[in-house]
Protein backbone atom coordinates (compact mmCIF):
# COMPACT_ATOMS: atom_id res chain seq x y z
CA UNK A 1 0.00 0.00 0.00
CA UNK A 2 1.16 3.62 -0.64
CA UNK A 3 1.48 5.39 2.05
CA UNK A 4 -0.55 8.78 1.64
CA UNK A 5 0.34 10.53 4.59
CA UNK A 6 4.03 11.07 4.08
CA UNK A 7 5.03 14.83 3.92
CA UNK A 8 3.56 16.73 0.95
CA UNK A 9 5.13 19.69 -0.66
CA UNK A 10 3.79 22.80 -0.36
CA UNK A 11 4.27 25.57 -2.92
CA UNK A 12 5.82 28.70 -1.84
CA UNK A 13 3.24 31.80 -1.97
CA UNK A 14 4.25 33.97 -4.95
CA UNK A 15 5.36 37.44 -3.85
CA UNK A 16 3.53 40.30 -5.24
CA UNK A 17 4.87 42.09 -7.90
CA UNK A 18 4.18 45.73 -6.03
CA UNK A 19 5.34 43.98 -2.44
CA UNK A 20 8.36 45.98 -1.18
CA UNK A 21 7.47 48.88 -3.34
CA UNK A 22 6.62 52.70 -1.28
CA UNK A 23 2.92 53.24 -1.99
CA UNK A 24 3.65 56.96 -3.16
CA UNK A 25 6.40 55.51 -5.83
CA UNK A 26 3.91 52.65 -6.69
CA UNK A 27 1.89 55.55 -7.16
CA UNK A 28 3.36 57.40 -9.30
CA UNK A 29 4.47 54.81 -11.18
CA UNK A 30 1.06 53.97 -12.42
CA UNK A 31 0.22 57.78 -13.14
CA UNK A 32 3.45 57.38 -15.32
CA UNK A 33 2.32 54.41 -17.37
CA UNK A 34 -1.18 55.80 -17.50
CA UNK A 35 0.35 59.03 -19.32
CA UNK A 36 2.57 56.69 -21.41
CA UNK A 37 -0.14 55.23 -22.74
CA UNK A 38 -2.28 58.00 -23.05
CA UNK A 39 0.41 59.58 -25.42
CA UNK A 40 0.50 56.17 -27.33
CA UNK A 41 -3.40 56.03 -28.11
CA UNK A 42 -4.35 59.75 -28.78
CA UNK A 43 -3.06 59.43 -31.86
CA UNK A 44 -4.86 56.21 -32.91
CA UNK A 45 -7.93 58.05 -31.65
CA UNK A 46 -6.88 61.52 -33.60
CA UNK A 47 -7.23 58.94 -37.19
CA UNK A 48 -10.53 57.95 -35.56
CA UNK A 49 -11.87 61.20 -34.93
CA UNK A 50 -10.96 62.65 -38.03
CA UNK A 51 -12.75 59.81 -39.73
CA UNK A 52 -15.95 60.12 -37.88
CA UNK A 53 -16.00 63.71 -39.02
CA UNK A 54 -15.31 63.56 -42.25
CA UNK A 55 -18.03 60.15 -42.90
CA UNK A 56 -20.70 61.62 -40.57
CA UNK A 57 -22.79 57.93 -40.82
CA UNK A 58 -20.09 56.11 -39.68
CA UNK A 59 -19.40 57.02 -35.66
CA UNK A 60 -17.25 54.54 -34.09
CA UNK A 61 -18.30 55.10 -30.72
CA UNK A 62 -21.87 55.39 -30.45
CA UNK A 63 -23.49 56.55 -28.08
CA UNK A 64 -27.44 56.94 -27.15
CA UNK A 65 -26.57 60.25 -25.05
CA UNK A 66 -26.40 63.07 -26.34
CA UNK A 67 -23.02 64.95 -25.77
CA UNK A 68 -22.16 68.20 -26.56
CA UNK A 69 -19.69 68.16 -30.08
CA UNK A 70 -16.07 68.54 -29.49
CA UNK A 71 -13.35 69.61 -31.75
CA UNK A 72 -11.43 66.65 -33.05
CA UNK A 73 -8.43 66.81 -30.42
CA UNK A 74 -11.11 66.84 -27.67
CA UNK A 75 -13.20 63.58 -28.83
CA UNK A 76 -9.71 62.15 -29.07
CA UNK A 77 -8.68 62.94 -25.77
CA UNK A 78 -12.21 61.68 -24.59
CA UNK A 79 -11.97 58.46 -26.75
CA UNK A 80 -8.69 57.75 -25.03
CA UNK A 81 -9.96 58.99 -21.44
CA UNK A 82 -12.52 56.31 -22.20
CA UNK A 83 -10.12 53.44 -23.23
CA UNK A 84 -7.67 53.06 -21.43
CA UNK A 85 -8.48 52.33 -18.39
CA UNK A 86 -10.00 48.84 -19.32
CA UNK A 87 -5.80 48.15 -20.06
CA UNK A 88 -5.43 48.90 -16.12
CA UNK A 89 -8.74 46.75 -15.24
CA UNK A 90 -7.46 43.24 -13.45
Amino acid sequence: MLDTTATTETAAPRASLTEGIDPVRLKRLKEQEYRTMYWLIVPVCLVIAIVARLFPRWDAFHSTHREPRRGVFGEASHMAHTVIPFAFWR
